[in-house]
């Protein structure tokens, strides 16, 4: 007869734990909390965690973060793009900006930050900025 199904289910959870506790989504930290700071650095601020308000918003077929509302349209330029996985943290999101508090890991696309020598772009974003959102709360405007 084999082990007990609890001894048997032990080591999976002992994985699982282990694979959140290194997981850079499971922290609670927050890095920075100016977006001004990421959007005039981001390659200083990969892999930190920001927190605080931005505005979201529905654009096109993508979910942008914006520092002010009246950022829009968003910028091709820097572009804060919120990644597929973590968009439905965005509840009620829409085509108009709506204020958001976020924790969210910053995820600079590197080739797109350091000139190639080539003359090639990235498009359509020129320097993307991918986004993961950790938390995100819906703040009702007064």
């Amino acid at each position: 007869m084999g082990l007990p199904l609890s001894a048997r289910l032990l080591p999976v959870a002992l994985m699982l734990w282990a694979c959140a506790a290194v997981s850079p989504m499971s922290t609670s930290r927050c890095d920075v909390a100016d977006m001004n700071e990421v959007l005039g650095d981001p390659l200083a601020h990969a892999g930190r965690v920001y927190c605080g308000d931005v505005f979201a918003v529905e654009y096109g077929q993508t979910a942008r973060l914006l520092g002010r509302a009246e950022d829009m349209p968003p910028s091709n330029d820097v572009a804060l793009l919120v990644t597929t996985r973590t968009r439905r943290a965005l509840e009620g999101l829409s085509p108009s900006p709506q204020r958001f508090y976020v924790e969210a890991l910053i995820d600079p696309q590197r080739p797109c930050f350091i000139p190639s020598g080539s003359g090639e772009e990235c498009v359509p974003y020129r320097r993307p900025i991918s986004v993961h959102i950790r938390t995100a709360r819906r703040i009702a405007e007064r």
